[in-house]
């Protein structure tokens, strides 16, 4: 039974839910945090309550309150706060209490206030020689790991196949070498899952088996189900008890739907019984729309009936699992983990030689070090000296952590040892490994009485909110609760806006501009230009109602000011206020576009684009001629860049020489051709490459690079340059991984070129350098992601009605499946695993919703393009609407 809330710890300016977190004892607590809550606040009052003295509980010490973040960003604010707060009890409280304080303040750097992988880290050089570490371990960062992982598979790769492997034969003339590579890597990755010595005991039999029991128990039911839960089966079964068909044989039929298609999940005999719905749903023998109570509903009824019948094929393919067929699948997902346990092996083999741990490994062997029998002994000494655990965003959390939380309590978790906050609704990183049900799994452990809310919402107008709590109170589940204004309504109503681009409408802007030509690049089954013509139309849409905003300097958005003096009001809305959330920054160039057009500054955060700038490939190609000489390729895009600055006449006269354009450049004797500034440019250019080469292997990265710029003035050339501020910022951003790769000891000048061409290759997300901070007066785009944790006055929200993104990968992995790929012509792991994760996946894609329209305080635009009138009489626009209403599927 909790203990009755001490008032003494009550703190003012909380709420009622708020207070009774902070004060809640004897018992685990598992706060459900909604959206603009304030659980930074909550977290940073029961942090200091835990310490606040003569409270009338056990006194620990600042080291014994332990507070986990998901972050660095995160974990920054929180000792921020930590420490203001701090401060202010200094300054409030009693005389006697002034030294306690005072020293509590002073002692706040040491605070364990950190990020799961740095407590790990932390915990594991503290308890090296039991974890078989050495304690002067370094951690690589993702870029170094990834650099020396995909090294050692290009060495394993390359002697694989010149020793004849017959696996890695066969791998190689099913998949080019880069897509072998990144499914290696992918496995690898996955390592905390995999029983490496177990799944070397699985034969393609034993896997097929694995997928033919899946298939049976999880496939077949979740496919029946969704059948009849579709769209189209909801639309014939609506209709055929609303409105009845007079017609005697339409009304059998209409009776058999009704009996037949709910039953169906729990069919024995579901094939029958699908051609039994299948001949049920037919308009043709059984009557005309005379027989409806209207046209219009007969031709509802039709057209679903037709999309029910297609839809019946599709179930059907899925209801039968050939073992043979899957086979070939089986001995190449086996063929690939084993090659990948090798590389695992070496991998680890490596690291241990170096002395380095990637961030996987923290997770790995903290819990290694804390999970076992056998380690009860460290796991009681190590929970003894934690007196509170609090963990925030567990929602982001993977069971790997869970496991790792609950042996820091040491299963006294349920006790009051722990304070976890989270938020289902918002658990949007399922690409990184993070699961939403482990939150709700370990909340539904915890007493009732630690089982706290915190719905009062902080953030945005009752006007905002009612709309969301309207929107996904049905599709985020029975658990869903409701936001509760905290504000009043100040701002004008309605405050929520449902932006529907249409192309048929014509254009009236003030520069009369006309449509813009849209190159080709079709999605989602639309022709190739029409995808590209909607996402520019939404655009310039977006950008024209934003133009109009500020033009009309619209009182939309909350005075603080005003609010402050006790008068709440709206002013006038400003660039800085207003952000556009995408789900993704594919296509973000249409919208920079339209914002160009229409006169709007406007700021990119991140980006992906930033291993595609010429400024990266300048320095890769200097990088590159440096290390080795006989790259012609590398040569001649250095010398032509703002490096050297040759022209590309010169280079053919350099070229023409015996020994290539670098027998031309290093030559005693230059081309007579070269006139008086390009002889001296390329005289030069020879002057200073071979400097640099002369000095390359005794100097850190860092140094050589510095060298260059100093002598070739490329930075300062850069700012001449059309974006020239960005194009220095990336070039420094570019150096800082240089620095990095000097730090960790291990790198040298060819591995960083490898991963750097790698990543040119590759193109990961990488945003672009930051070039402005993000308090300037500029409408701000950024992904979804990026926002979360943030606010804006006015949320734009493009492309709510596109379709999901559905895996790509060539390659999964599951404990209970195994290793997976693509079968063409037949059903294999690979889509059942797919099928199974496509329910997970949407539900993300509503969260990932949630937390973009949660991001608005004042005013929030819901963008999509429109299209014309499908077979259903549905536009995208109205589908967007059902899905956030959680009726129907995308």
């Amino acid at each position: 039974m909790a203990a009755a809330p001490d008032p003494r710890m009550s703190r003012p300016g909380l709420t009622e839910q708020q207070h009774r977190a902070v004060t809640a004892r004897g018992v685990s607590v598992a706060l459900s945090a909604g959206a603009g809550c304030g659980k930074t606040t909550v977290l940073t009052e029961r942090f200091l309550a835990e310490l606040e003295p003569g409270n009338g509980q056990p006194q620990p010490h600042l080291g014994q309150v332990v507070a986990i973040t998901f972050t660095e960003r995160a974990a920054r604010e929180m000792r921020g706060r930590i420490r203001k707060a701090c401060r202010q009890r200094l300054l409030d409280c009693p005389p006697q209490q002034v030294d306690y304080w005072q020293n509590l303040v002073r002692e706040l750097d040491a605070a364990r206030i950190s990020t799961i992988h740095a407590f790990c880290g932390s915990l594991l050089r503290s308890h090296a020689v039991e974890a078989g570490l050495d304690p002067r371990f370094r951690v690589l960062d993702g870029s170094q790991s990834g650099t020396l992982l995909y090294e050692l598979i290009d060495d394993e790769l390359r002697s694989r196949l010149a020793d004849r492997d017959a696996g890695a034969l066969a791998l190689a003339v099913r998949y080019n070498f880069e897509q072998l590579r990144s499914m290696i890597a992918r496995l690898v990755a996955a390592r905390d899952q995999i029983n490496w010595p177990q799944w070397q005991e699985e034969t393609p039999e034993s896997l097929v088996a694995r997928w033919e029991e899946f298939w049976r128990s999880e496939t077949v039911p979740l496919v029946l189900r969704r059948f009849s839960e579709s769209p189209a089966g909801k639309t014939v079964l609506d209709l055929a008890l609303r409105y009845p068909p007079a017609h005697p044989k339409m009304r059998e039929r209409c009776d058999r739907l009704l009996e037949q298609l709910p039953s169906l999940p729990q069919s024995d005999h579901p094939l029958e019984q699908l051609a039994v719905i299948g001949e049920a749903a037919r308009v043709q023998g059984g009557g005309t729309a005379k027989h409806w109570v209207s046209e219009a509903v007969y031709e509802r009824f039709r057209d679903a009936a037709k999309r029910l019948r297609d839809d019946i094929k599709d179930v059907t393919q899925r209801m039968t699992f050939d073992p043979l067929a899957a086979r070939p699948a089986a001995e190449t997902g086996l063929q690939l983990l084993a090659l990948a346990a090798a590389v695992d092996a070496k991998y680890h083999e490596k690291k241990r030689a170096l002395g380095v741990l990637d961030f996987s490994d923290l997770m790995i062997h903290a819990r290694g070090l804390l999970v076992g029998p056998q380690r009860r002994g460290l796991r009681r000494q190590l929970a003894a000296q934690i007196h509170l655990l609090l963990v925030d965003e567990f929602q982001d959390t993977d069971p790997l952590q869970v496991e790792l939380v609950k042996a820091l309590c040491d299963n006294e978790y349920l006790h009051g040892k722990l304070f976890f906050v989270g938020d289902y609704k918002q658990s949007i990183y399922r690409f990184r490994g993070a699961d939403p049900q482990v939150f709700r799994q370990l909340r539904a452990e915890i007493p009732a009485e630690g089982r706290l809310p915190l719905v009062e919402n902080f953030r945005s107008q009752p006007a905002v909110l009612h709309v969301v709590n309207a929107l996904f109170c049905d599709c985020l589940g029975p658990d869903y609760e409701p936001l509760q204004p905290h504000r009043p309504q100040v701002g004008p109503t309605p405050a929520v806006e449902f932006l529907w681009a249409s192309e048929s409408v014509e254009r009236e802007t003030e520069s009369g501009r006309g449509s813009e030509a849209a190159p080709p690049g079709g999605e989602n089954g639309e022709t190739p230009g029409a995808a590209e013509r909607r996402r520019r139309c939404e655009a310039d849409w977006i950008a024209r109602r934003i133009r109009v905003m500020l033009d009309a300097r619209q009182r939309i958005v909350w005075d603080q000011a005003a609010a402050a003096a006790g008068a709440p009001a709206t002013r006038a809305v400003r660039p800085g206020d207003i952000a556009l959330l995408f789900r993704a920054l594919t296509h973000v160039e249409c919208y920079e576009e339209a914002l160009r057009g229409y006169g709007i500054d406007y700021y990119l955060v991140g980006g992906h684009a930033f291993y595609a700038q010429q400024e990266i490939f300048d320095l890769l190609n200097l990088l590159r001629t440096l290390e080795t000489p006989n790259d012609q390729v590398s040569l001649a895009g250095v010398l032509r860049s703002p490096m050297f600055g040759l022209y590309d006449e010169t280079l053919l006269w350099l070229s023409l020489d015996r020994g290539g354009l670098a027998g031309g450049l290093f030559a005693g004797e230059l081309p007579e051709q070269l006139d008086g500034q390009q002889r001296r440019q390329t005289e030069f250019a020879a002057q200073t490459l071979r400097e640099l080469r002369a000095m390359k292997d005794r100097l850190p990265m860092l140094v050589l690079i510095h060298e260059a710029l100093h002598r070739t003035g490329y930075d300062a050339l850069l700012l001449t340059e059309f974006l020239g501020e960005r194009k220095l910022a990336n070039l420094h951003k570019l150096i800082e991984q240089a620095r990095s790769f000097d730090s960790a000891g291990i790198f040298t000048l060819s591995d960083f070129i490898t991963q750097l061409a790698e990543f040119v290759a590759r193109q990961p997300d990488e945003p672009l350098a930051a070039t402005h901070p993000e308090s300037d007066d500029l409408v701000k785009l950024m992904t979804i992601h990026q926002a979360k944790g943030l606010e804006f006055p006015v949320t734009i929200v493009p492309n709510v009605g596109w379709s999901r993104r559905t895996q790509s990968s060539a390659i999964a992995f599951t404990p209970r499946l195994g290793p997976m790929v693509k079968e063409k012509g037949a059903t294999c792991g690979y889509d059942l695993h797919l099928l199974a994760a496509d329910d997970e996946e949407a539900s993300e894609f509503r969260r990932l919703l949630y937390v973009a329209a949660t991001r608005a305080a004042d005013y929030l635009i819901l963008a999509a393009g429109r299209e014309e009138l499908n077979l259903d009489g549905e536009t995208r626009a109205t589908k967007a609407a059902r899905l956030w209403r959680g009726t129907g599927r995308n």
